[in-house]
């Protein structure tokens, strides 16, 4: 991504990130100082990939990581993913 973070949202300090998928967009985040991060991904496999690397990237520092969730418009009986 090449997005000026400081001129679009200046006072952005964090991220909601639904679909995280395998965190391709960690190391942007990351570059621009947001430590503030809930990356939620539904796909067990894909979500081991995204752990795997944001474990991998940065030591634990003050970040907020990642959930395996499934986010619904309503409460309800469970579902399983995909």
């Amino acid at each position: 991504m090449n997005i000026d973070l400081s001129t679009h949202m200046p006072n952005i300090t964090g991220i909601i990130h639904i679909g995280a998928h395998t965190g391709e967009e960690f190391q942007f985040y990351k570059d621009h100082g947001l430590k503030n991060l809930i990356m939620i991904e539904p796909d067990p496999s894909s979500y081991s990939i995204l752990q795997k690397y944001v474990e991998d990237t940065i030591a634990l520092d003050g970040y907020q990581f990642e959930t395996l969730a499934l986010v619904a418009s309503a409460a309800g009986p469970e579902h399983g993913t995909y």
